[in-house]
Parts: structure tokens; sequence; C-alpha cells
């Protein structure tokens, strides 16, 4: 067996919708070395494990872990604690599970510098930057206008930075960080900085990657939704890059000093902002569940709904007193009824399907936190709920869900999970009870003026 020269990390959550994408991008890479691929799967609350065993089965290239309990959530640096442990490569290269590989020679060209230039310590590339859910060209990032050394300066005031999609390293700067370089949450920035630090970083003028923006559960959405991280997170910054002024004798004192100064004004800025925006929110929230709730006519609700962002269809109708959150990530296909007092948290995103019945003081829940994290983290996960479904009075519905086409979830049951089609679901915590042996075709009619 021929020796494994490059070893690609890839980190996973609850990356059900982009997983495969990224490990076709991967194994479908053309080399003229061995490599292999260390996956660590953070006990996802979707499908992504079950994604990663049927690829792991079929290449055996593909090196998993499966986690029990969520990791990241335990403040554990997953990198360093679970996967350069297992790396066998002389480089390792990186692809989290929201982002792919474009190019099918990136690890052969990425490899081919390196291993001919010895002193270069981080090699990257051009990437596009997508949007998460339609792949939408955001714009592309060129650290440089062609191939070169990018300076530690240009690093550290992260002007078009490189992605981590975008790198590559020798193993050994990875493994003998020094303290100062781990365990900081600043994600790969320390990393690019140590690279800086111990030899030249090189940049290739081709676009090889594409990165996903703001992808369900991603790093950056979670902090862009939670100010009090946001501005933890820069202060660590702040922190860190003091301590690696010190490391690198002040070789980079000017770049340093202005990224700080940067940095706090952005935390002054999240801070301003936080209490306009806590005013906005909790008036859009009043007047959403206190006053168009109870407007005794759909066609108004309606179209104040369909203002706020909600997306409904034809023949749709949201009767009184429903408690609706973040409308602007809610869909309600055609023919669809959704009865009096139920609750719709669109946070994560809500998808519901056409010609569904979702019965009184029904809950659909988006968001939530997770009881085993240190710090009570918050989190989201989106809800689909399929054609010709069925909840019955009071159930629930919880984060990460998805209720196939023709499904009955019973009154009272309490459901979170994958659900198959065509089944009745009954009970704390919801179960399969039986089939329900339709092939649906019919249209829910319903028509209350006043309701």
């Amino acid at each position: 067996m021929d020796t494994v020269q490059v070893s690609v990390v890839c980190l996973t959550y609850n990356h059900e919708k982009y997983l495969r994408k990224a490990l076709e991008g991967i194994v479908s890479q053309k080399t003229d070395f061995a490599f292999e691929v260390i996956v660590h799967e953070d006990a996802s609350t979707d499908r992504t494990a079950e994604i990663l065993k049927e690829y792991a089965e079929k290449y055996r290239f593909i090196r998993p872990i499966f986690q029990t309990v969520n990791q990241y959530s335990q403040g554990k640096d997953i990198e360093s604690e679970f996967c350069y442990s297992m790396v066998e490569g002389r480089y390792v290269a990186f692809c989290e599970g929201d982002d792919y590989w474009t190019d099918e020679n990136k690890l052969q060209t990425m490899y081919d510098y390196l291993s001919t230039h010895p002193s270069c310590t981080m090699c990257c590339h051009a990437y596009l930057n997508v949007e998460a859910n339609t792949e939408k060209k955001i714009a592309e990032v060129h650290c440089l206008r062609q191939d070169g050394k990018l300076e530690g300066e240009k690093i550290i005031l992260f002007s078009n930075p490189p992605q981590l999609a975008s790198t590559m390293f020798p193993r050994e700067i990875l493994e003998n960080q020094p303290d100062c370089f781990l365990h900081r949450g600043v994600g790969d920035y320390t990393a690019f900085l140590y690279a800086a630090a111990m030899g030249d970083v090189y940049y290739m003028d081709k676009i090889m990657a594409c990165h996903r923006i703001m992808s369900d559960g991603s790093w950056s959405m979670r902090m862009r939704r939670d100010s009090a991280k946001r501005i933890a997170h820069f202060q660590t910054m702040i922190a860190f890059l003091e301590e690696y002024d010190s490391f690198s004798e002040q070789k980079y004192h000017c770049a340093v000093y202005k990224r700080k100064k940067g940095l706090a004004k952005t935390i002054q800025s999240i801070r301003r902002s936080d209490k306009r925006g806590i005013i906005k929110r909790s008036l859009k929230y009043l007047m959403l569940n206190s006053v168009i709730a109870h407007i005794p006519s759909w066609t108004i609700r309606r179209s104040c709904y369909r203002r706020l962002g909600m997306s409904i269809g034809k023949g749709s109708r949201i009767q009184m007193k429903c408690i609706v959150n973040t409308p602007q990530k809610i869909t309600v296909g055609e023919n669809t009824v959704i009865n009096e007092g139920c609750v719709l948290d669109g946070r994560g995103g809500l998808i519901i399907g056409d010609n569904t019945s979702i019965s009184m003081q029904s809950m659909i829940i988006t968001a939530s936190h997770d009881m085993k994290s240190n710090d009570f983290a918050y989190y989201e996960a989106p809800v689909t709920i399929g054609d010709h479904v069925w909840l019955g009075v009071r159930a629930m519905v919880l984060d990460g869900s998805r209720v196939e086409n023709g499904c009955v979830v019973g009154a009272g049951a309490v459901l979170k999970g994958t659900t198959e089609e065509n089944c009745i679901y009954l009970g704390i915590p919801a179960k399969k009870a039986a089939d329900r042996n339709l092939n649906a075709t019919y249209t829910i009619d319903y028509t209350d003026y006043f309701k």
C-alpha cells in the first residue's frame, strides 16, 4: 500500500444538505499519491452520520470519527483533540462539511508546490463565496491579483482572507503550534498567523473551492445571531493578537495595532445596534402576535404576514391567535390550513407543504438550547413538513425534524427526527404506530371569514 502523502480533514455537524457535495469534491481528486480523508461527525441531529457511513463503506480511504455527544458545545478544539492524532500524511488539507472543492486537481497542484518548496508553511488559493442553499455566486475572493507570497500583514488585517477549504499545511505546522495558538476560539485565524510567522505563505490565484455563506447551523450563522458571542469572539481575537505581537517579536506590530483598533470599533458598533435591534424586534413581535394575529379578517392578516416576509401559497389560511416568530423564514404551501392558537417558529427556517392541516394549538419549533453545553448554547435547525400532512391537536414538532408527505402526527405527540412517508406517529416521543396507506390526492378547501 502506498504511503499517505496528504490527509484531508473534514468537520461536519448537521450538514445533511451539504455533505454529499463536500465528499464528492474530495473523493474525485486525481493524484499520483495516496491520500486519506478524516471526517469528524459531531453528533448531528439530522442524517449527516448516515450519509458519512455510506461514503465510508464505499471509499476505504475515508476514516470517520462518530461522536455520541456534541464536542464543540463542550468547548473542545476538534482538530487538535480528535483529528490530528489520526493524520498520516505529510501535508494536511481541509474541507468542512458545508464547503466543497471544484477542481479535481486541487490536491495535486498544492502538493506539488509544497513538496518542492520546504520553506513554505502554508499554501492557499482563490475561492468563490456562494449562497448556502442555492449555490448562487456571491463573490470571488482573491487574496492577491496573481500567484505569489502572501505577507503576514495582509493575513493579520484579514483583507480578502484565505478560507480553510482553500489551504494546505505541512503536518508539523499544525501539530507543533505553541499553547498561545490553541483553544483560542478564533477559528482558523491562529493557524494562518502561525504559518506566516514560521515560513512563507504561498497563494495561487486560481479558484478551486466554494465556501457557503451562512449555511444552516454554521459557526458564522450562530455568531451572527448572537451578539454576545460575537463580542466575546472579537475580544478573544484582540487578546490573541496581543500575544501574537509578542510571539512574533513585533514583526507585524503596525498591522496588529490596526487590526485591534478595527475590532474594538466593531464591538462598539455591535453594542449600539443591539439596543436598536432589541427595540425593533420587540415591537415587531408585539405587532405580529398582539395585533395582527387578532384581526378578524384573513385577507388583512395575510397581507400583513406577506409584508413581513412570510411566503403564503394560494388557498392557504392561518387562523387567528397564532404566534409567529421570524415570518421572513416561513414558507406555507397551497391549500394548507393552520388552525387557531398554533405556534410557528421560523427562526431556524420553516417550510410547510401543500394541503396540510395543522390542528389547533400545535407547535413547530426550529430553535433551542443544547442542554449539555457548558454555556447553554443556542442553536437553530430547520423544520420541513411535507404535503398532505396532518398534525393533531397540540402536536409538537421540534427543531431539525422532517415530516414526510402523507404523515399523521397524533394529538399531543412530540416528534423530533425524520419520519417515513404515509405513516402515523403517536406518543412522547412520537414513534411510528401504523401505516396510513393512502395515495393522497385531496385538496383542502377551508373557508371561515372570521377566524
